[in-house]
């Protein structure tokens, strides 16, 4: 059994590159993930990853350098 499973991470830029390599390896572990990115298609993509694979998560499209949509 994983010491990570069931644990809630917070994941930035998690649809490409690193960030989606440790969304995989974080939802191999069956942890609850939490992830934004910047980008719609991205987020749609890995939202069907995450759900083809049974994880609980949420997400949202956010820049979080943009600060108003921070704000919101």
């Amino acid at each position: 059994m994983s010491e990570l499973k069931n644990k809630n991470v917070l994941i930035s830029g998690a649809t490409h590159g690193i960030g989606l390599e440790i969304l995989k390896k974080l939802a191999e572990k069956k942890c609850r993930i939490v992830f934004f990115s910047k980008n719609k298609n991205r987020v749609n993509k890995t939202n069907l990853y995450l759900q083809k694979n049974k994880i609980k998560h949420y997400s949202e499209t956010l820049d979080v350098l943009n600060l108003k949509e921070v704000e919101n």
